[in-house]
């Protein structure tokens, strides 16, 4: 076995290992990366502009960051504060209107006289202490690891030149540019797909709360907001997102509900039609069935943390795939076989080589 078939396979191994041991650790990694990848992405103009060290740039952008989603957070929270009574307000009254509607369809209306509320009370309450106690601790465990993702991203962010010499060390000598290739590629691909989710995110919240603004749904901007947030996972993230707005619509008025859904339809045809082809380029092409499969496959293993990286994992796993066997193996295999015919066919010009 050669040193690069050996150093090959023990890393293969350990990521192996890895997945299969502490897989939530893999995927809190990766979610720094895509943070760092990002925060890299708006150093990069500061440092060259101004002279600044890449490590303080990113500091600068974080602090920036900070700064003005605090800003954020402090001139909306009165507003949003008044959206959310209003919500809770609207809720009983649509959840009202949903079963005066729901009473003109006799076998829907049977099963809910079947249904006995008081049994499905009794069973929360007798568990209600256990369910409070998991909600504490997985709301516990989720700002760790915010907070575990935000000091990796600044840690790889700051000098990405330390870890990159670390996983080229992992290499044998003859892999190293390869390697590095690879790595290349994999960052170039979540840039790539962090500025498409951008981008959706940001379409999708604006049109959404427009067309329901005009629908007069209550709640638009919230959401809009709502809808701008879950679209950075696709599909799932849409569908999700449209549930709020449907309940809203259905307390106003129930012919609204269709209405309020053809929005988000077509704000997810706009999207699929219009913006993906206009950012592709700079974006991961990314297959809808193969999408869809990453994301149970992920939600089953890890998730929820599962789903949201989903898209970006398939992002990088294709441009991996695609950057380290089919470009670096079967075009060079495909480039000796055309040289070897050429040899074949002029065997007095020098250019042949051997088997």
């Amino acid at each position: 076995m050669t040193r690069s078939t050996l150093s090959l396979t023990v890393l293969l191994i350990a990521f192996a290992l890895m997945c299969w041991l502490v897989p939530n650790a893999l995927l809190i990694g990766f979610a720094g990366a895509i943070l760092a990848v990002g925060l890299r992405a708006l150093a990069g103009p500061i440092v060259v502009k101004t002279g600044l060290g890449g490590g303080w740039a990113v500091l600068l952008v974080a602090v920036l960051i900070v700064l003005v989603l605090g800003l954020g957070v402090w001139a909306s929270i009165t507003p949003l504060s008044a959206q959310v009574q209003l919500f809770a307000q609207s809720a009983p009254q649509a959840l009202r209107s949903l079963q005066n509607y729901l009473s003109d369809f006799p076998w829907i209306q049977q099963q809910i006289e079947h249904f006995q509320p008081e049994r499905v009370i009794s069973a929360v309450g007798d568990q209600a202490a256990g369910m409070a106690a998991m909600g504490i601790s997985g709301t516990l465990g989720g700002l760790a690891n915010i907070v575990l993702i935000v000091l990796l991203a600044l840690y790889l962010a700051s000098e990405p030149s330390l870890y990159r010499r670390g996983f080229a060390a992992l290499l044998s000598p003859d892999l190293r540019p390869d390697g590095m290739h690879v790595l290349d590629a994999a960052g170039g691909a979540l840039r790539g797909w962090l500025l498409g989710a951008l981008c959706a995110m940001v379409f999708n919240g604006v049109l959404i709360w427009l067309g329901l603004w005009a629908l007069g749904v209550p709640l638009s901007p919230l959401l809009g907001a709502i809808a701008g947030l879950t679209s950075f996972v696709p599909y799932i993230g849409a569908i999700a997102a449209a549930l709020p707005a449907a309940l809203m619509a259905l307390g106003k008025d129930p012919s609204l509900v269709p209405w309020a859904l053809g929005v988000y339809f077509v704000v997810q045809m706009l999207e699929g039609n219009v913006l993906t082809p206009m950012v592709q380029k700079q974006t991961a092409d990314l297959p809808p069935a193969l999408l869809l499969l990453s994301q149970t496959v992920m939600g089953t293993v890890a998730g929820l943390l599962g789903v949201v990286l989903a898209a970006p994992i398939l992002a990088v796993a294709m441009t991996v795939v695609q950057a380290s066997y089919i470009k670096l193996r079967l075009e060079d295999r495909e480039d000796a076989e055309t040289v070897q015919a050429e040899g074949r066919a002029h065997p007095g010009s020098g250019n042949s080589i051997r088997p």
